[in-house]
């Protein structure tokens, strides 16, 4: 199973891990590096609820292609009727 995980990377090259991970057996990972600096966290709530509606506050949608619930609702049950 692939798994992505969000880490960081300090200068030293110790990596710490944003996310917990569970395994059972020692795993390999492969580790891709972004060129984006990091940016400090900005709440002690990263990776909560709450730091994810503040996100979605701050970066809506375009108008654009934002979806009424509506349309919403008429793609899940397009989708559930596609495995008939």
């Amino acid at each position: 199973m692939l798994q992505t995980v969000e880490a960081i990377v300090d200068a030293h090259g110790v990596v710490r891990l944003l996310e917990e991970v569970h395994v059972s057996v020692p795993t390999r990972a492969i580790l891709t590096l972004l060129e984006s600096p990091v940016e400090p966290l900005a709440s002690p709530e990263h990776g909560s609820a709450a730091a994810l509606l503040k996100f979605l506050e701050e970066n809506p949608l375009p108008e654009a292609i934002r979806r009424t619930p509506e349309a919403i609702d008429a793609g899940i049950e397009e989708e559930r009727n596609a495995w008939d």
